[in-house]
């Protein structure tokens, strides 16, 4: 056991006891749903955090639908989010103590944090926001917090699902049913807009209708989530080549380089959309036959518009992030080190395991012999 995780596991159970000792919730053991006339959703993490959670909020919204719906999301996803049926506001996060003020002034009546993680910042700003009612998950006494309060409940099941206790836990204390409809998964819905916008980007670049177009997005927020940049430019050429597929380079404005080594390394050259806006992005992968990348937003993009993903995945935990809905084929090693969730590592054997030749059968699997998904 490394010194780390015993440095680490004492924070918590140190932190755990000033929260127990210092913080009483009011728990609340009924709520009656005609006062909750207002809800904020926080969700200020990455992409696929935020789209998982698409589905927790869809049923919030089914629960109190007669409350005005918002979701405190980066300023950066807000485009993506925009047309999502039952979220009627979209608060962007400027900063803790200025988002603290909005929800302070607006007056949420029901906030819930829907980070299933242990640190404080989020659980912190729903209690500084001081709503009737506050709901999130209990992990290393962030619980203490909230007035109602959930301990994950054991089980291997994805992200979208394990979210849904909340609003399970909400509906039961506002007399209704525990079992709320057991679609799970997210959906992302697109503008005119931005339809016209993926239309034209390929049009001006002479796809034809009907081509096939396989994305490749090579990047991850954490080094240890990213396969190799020259295993990714083998497999692209062979998908090319195999199955006459146009290919497009998906990356954000900070991946521009690695974008560009990618780019460097195909024969022919491919498409690139990079630095776009999340919903332009979108819109453009919902095009797509196939999306090849590793864990990472446009992989969760692709998914919830229901485009066929293949994916790598290395120190992420399988059961909670494997992409949702059928057709995602996700690549990974069994190691006895792995899933460890960490950021960096120097030996990164369970993403440097996966081969070209892994990845391009489930390709093939997934877009058989005539190229088309």
């Amino acid at each position: 056991m490394s010194i780390r995780y015993l440095l680490k596991d004492g924070y918590l159970r140190l932190r755990g006891w000033f929260l127990r000792l210092f913080f009483v919730p009011g728990r609340i053991k009924c709520i009656k749903p005609e006062q909750v006339t207002s809800i904020a959703v926080i969700r200020i993490d990455r992409i696929g955090d935020v789209v998982a959670s698409l589905p927790a909020v869809r049923a919030l919204k089914s629960i109190f639908p007669q409350a005005k719906l918002a979701m405190v999301v980066p300023l950066s996803l807000v485009p993506l989010l925009e047309n999502i049926p039952g979220i009627d506001r979209l608060i962007p996060y400027r900063g803790f103590w200025g988002t603290v003020n909005v929800l302070r002034k607006e007056g949420f009546y029901l906030i819930t944090d829907l980070l299933m993680d242990y640190t404080l910042k989020t659980a912190l700003l729903v209690f500084l926001s001081r709503p009737a009612v506050s709901a999130g998950f209990d992990i290393s006494g962030r619980g203490r917090l909230f007035n109602v309060a959930l301990k994950p409940v054991p089980g291997q099941k994805r992200m979208c699902e394990c979210l849904m206790d909340i609003p399970r836990e909400l509906a039961v204390l506002s007399g209704g049913d525990s079992g709320l409809a057991a679609d799970a998964l997210p959906r992302i819905f697109l503008s005119d807009e931005d339809n016209s916008f993926a239309d034209d980007f390929l049009k001006t670049r002479a796809v034809e209708k009907g081509e096939l177009i396989v994305g490749v997005a090579p990047g991850g927020k954490f080094p240890s989530q990213r396969w190799g940049i020259r295993n990714f430019a083998a497999l692209a050429d062979k998908i090319s080549d195999k199955h006459k597929a146009r290919i497009i380079l998906i990356a954000n404005s900070q991946e521009r380089k690695s974008a560009g080594k990618l780019a460097s390394l195909l024969t022919p050259h491919p498409l690139m959309a990079v630095g776009l806006p999340l919903n332009r992005l979108a819109a453009i992968i919902s095009r797509m036959g196939l999306m090849v990348c590793n864990n990472s937003g446009p992989l969760h993009i692709a998914a919830a518009l229901g485009v066929p993903t293949v994916s790598t995945m290395g120190p992420t935990v399988p059961y909670l992030w494997h992409p949702a809905g059928e057709r995602n084929s996700v690549i990974r090693k069994d190691l006895s080190c792995s899933p460890c969730s960490k950021a960096f590592c120097s030996r990164h054997k369970c993403m440097s395991s996966i081969t070209v030749k892994e990845m391009e059968e489930a390709v093939g699997a997934l877009l058989g012999r005539t190229g088309k998904p």
